[in-house]
């Protein structure tokens, strides 16, 4: 029985016979090829690890010596392959080097390998952005914000995909977190894209809404656009446009009304909501005269139904009974 224990204490060493003389040769191969083939070297330090730690004792030192210098050398590769564009490779090569990181304690290199996947994740997720791969860009955006919540960038270009997504919620939450780091970091250019760009998705939004006739999701919607643009008059008018038909006369009036003080050019639309709106509440004398500046306003759409409602409607500019 003794000597059956023997031999299998020692045929790991008989079967391989490996020596530091060994572990020292796929070392120094290692660092020959280092420079023009780091994976191969990857694999001679991986193998003289191997040996040093069967040798035992003798081979400590230059065991020590390959464990301070793999979270490193780990880094090196997967920083390699992000520099080249092969942006799955580095995800894979980067979360080993994470590990290694932590194995050996190395505080470096576990920062730098944790900057490594909050870049090379980031490049991911624009890349399927780019393609239209909406599904993957927002699940590399998440990855990337969760690694690194004050990537301002990577907030906004989340919510940029969500918007294309026409997800509303989500890309509010990542708008509201955009606009909380460009502020802080001072970023106006980001903040003027970001409001234009909300302004403008509630805006679609809205008129999706109003083409089906759901005026409260519209309102909604157009709201939460002036909510980003207080004088974005295109929203105003769709608003007047439904309040009219809700004969809700006088907030269309209230809202024609904070429109022209900002519409420069395009006010004959306002004119003809307002004229609506004073039908309804039977002012006749304002309805005639808004009517015929829509109609001196010669536009081509709506001088025609205005001079077509004055023409059916001669009472609207009769002078008052004494």
């Amino acid at each position: 029985m003794k000597i059956i224990a023997l031999l299998m204490f020692l045929l790991p060493f008989v079967m391989n016979g490996q020596t530091i003389t060994d572990a020292k040769d796929a070392y120094n191969k290692g660092a020959k090829v280092y420079t023009t083939d780091k994976d191969s070297a990857l694999i001679y330090f991986e193998q003289s690890l191997g040996i040093c730690k069967t040798v035992g004792t003798e081979g400590d030192s230059l065991r020590m010596k390959i464990e301070t210098y793999l979270p490193g050398i780990y880094y090196d590769i997967a920083n390699a392959a992000y520099k080249e564009k092969k942006f799955d490779e580095a995800l894979a090569k980067g979360e080993k080097a994470s590990q290694i990181a932590e194995q050996y304690k190395d505080e470096r290199n576990k920062q730098k390998v944790s900057k490594l996947l909050v870049a090379a994740n980031f490049a991911q997720a624009n890349n399927y952005f780019r393609s239209n791969d909406l599904e993957n860009a927002t699940k590399y955006y998440e990855i990337t914000v969760k690694l690194d919540p004050k990537l301002s960038k990577a907030w906004y270009n989340m919510a940029q995909a969500y918007m294309k997504k026409g997800d509303a919620e989500k890309m509010s939450i990542a708008m509201d977190k955009t606009f909380e780091l460009a502020k802080a970091e001072n970023d106006t250019a980001t903040i003027g894209r970001a409001t234009k760009q909300c302004r403008d998705f509630y805006y679609k939004q809205g008129l999706a809404a109003f083409g089906k006739n759901e005026n409260g999701n519209a309102l909604s919607n157009f709201n939460k656009s002036l909510g980003y643009d207080a004088k974005f008059t295109d929203a105003m008018y769709i608003i007047a446009n439904i309040y009219n038909k809700q004969t809700k006369s006088k907030e269309a009036l209230e809202v024609c009304n904070t429109a022209l003080k900002y519409e420069t050019s395009a006010t004959t639309r306002f004119y003809f909501q307002m004229g609506y709106a004073y039908v309804a509440l039977k002012q006749n004398g304002e309805a005639c005269s808004v009517f015929k500046k829509v109609v001196d306003s010669k536009d081509k759409d709506l001088a025609p139904k205005a001079a077509d409602i004055l023409k059916k409607n001669p009472v609207l500019c009769e002078a008052p009974a004494k």
